[in-house]
């Protein structure tokens, strides 16, 4: 178990640094975002800065994400497919290009084929592999997430605005299932019912078995800063031998409250040199 860096900086680009640890020097970083709780609003702010780098960056979808007539992203071009109409796509530097089949209110995946073909234009893939209808917590269907083999780093992101509230639908996506298959009667979410989210076969690790995984912990504004000792500690001591990046932070904010490194995952340097 790694040491635990208590921060002050930015949730971006502690990120950023964990990624460029996962992913090849050469070709398109291909990053997947799985879990609940903010996962699109990571998703703008990953493609945000780097597009300020001058980065090419394409942002898709294996299962479904919003459609941008009902979602305004703040990307510079949306590819949007129909049926019977394939559109090129055309990377561009410091631009980021949404890219998916329309699917009503939704948009979903295109073809693994033409995504293959597509994210070579591209520095920064970023794919949003399942979905959670909104709510913090979530527990995967048997269907999701849908993870690619191109993918380097996932990024498992949970909401903590659930802790202390009613367990049930509004808080957790499909939170029967959750009960089932955990057998948890707790009546309010507790930092145990993030442990067996870690812990369980399907919970933030399905999918991912051959990729680096970050969990990153979203919404710490909503809670007090005891709460989110009392987490990490509870996160950190669970039994295992999955090796994997422990962040919290907040989008809101973007801003990093604590970094730690679980098991064998590499070093960052970058942030470990900023720890108090």
């Amino acid at each position: 178990m790694g040491e635990m860096h208590e921060l002050r900086g930015s949730l971006v680009q502690a990120l950023d640094a964990c990624a460029r640890e996962c992913c090849p020097k050469k070709g398109p970083w291909v990053v997947a975002v799985t879990g609940s709780g903010g996962k699109t609003t990571m998703i703008e702010h990953l493609a945000g800065y780097w597009e300020q780098q001058g980065l090419r960056v394409l942002v898709t979808t294996t299962t479904r994400m919003a459609h941008p007539k009902v979602h305004r992203y703040p990307f510079s071009y949306a590819v949007i497919e129909s049926d019977d109409r394939q559109l090129p796509v055309q990377a561009y530097p410091g631009a980021t290009v949404l890219y998916g089949r329309d699917a009503a209110q939704k948009i979903a995946a295109v073809d693994h084929e033409s995504l293959l073909s597509v994210m070579q234009q591209f520095d920064r893939v970023i794919i949003e592999a399942d979905g959670a209808r909104g709510a913090p917590l979530k527990i995967h269907a048997e269907r999701d997430p849908v993870i690619p083999e191109e993918v380097s780093l996932v990024i498992a992101v949970v909401g903590l605005s659930a802790l202390g509230r009613p367990l049930d639908e509004r808080v957790m996506y499909l939170s029967d299932r959750y009960r089932e298959l955990t057998g948890d009667t707790a009546s309010v979410v507790s930092p145990q019912v993030y442990r067996n989210l870690l812990r369980h076969p399907e919970g933030l690790f399905k999918g991912c078995e051959k990729q680096e995984t970050v969990v990153c912990c979203n919404q710490s504004d909503t809670i007090g800063a005891a709460e989110v000792k009392q987490l990490v500690d509870t996160l950190a001591s669970t039994p295992g031998d999955r090796s994997f990046m422990l962040i919290v932070g907040s989008w809101h904010q973007n801003r990093l409250e604590y970094i730690q490194k679980i098991s064998g995952f590499s070093e960052i340097k970058e942030l470990s040199r900023e720890s108090v």
